[in-house]
């Protein structure tokens, strides 16, 4: 139940310059699981895809600055919006099966 909250002020508490960029993506993960599993949090598909979108380009970030295990995170990244877009997909084919 805590996670959700402190990844939230830890995201708050972030850099606004590129200061912070190298412990981003991990913080953002953090938040989009949390929003797709609803932990601490009400279950929100479109708030996680939404987090995904941010933390990419700090999957990146990690990548070009050769951060430590930076493949493991965005092999995460991208499993997660692979899944979470086939939950939509899967909604939008279980609504149309219902017309």
């Amino acid at each position: 139940m805590i996670a959700y909250q402190y990844y939230q002020k830890t995201k708050s508490q972030l850099a606004y310059d590129d200061s912070d960029n190298d412990i981003k993506s991990g913080i953002y993960y953090r938040l989009e699981l949390c929003l797709f599993r609803g932990i601490g949090t009400e279950k929100n598909l479109f708030g996680a895809l939404a987090y995904i979108n941010k933390d990419h380009p700090y999957s990146y970030y990690d990548r070009t600055h050769d951060k430590f295990n930076w493949h493991s995170i965005a092999k995460k990244i991208e499993e997660l919006r692979e899944t979470i877009i086939g939950e939509f997909d899967d909604e939008i084919e279980s609504d149309n099966q219902g017309e």
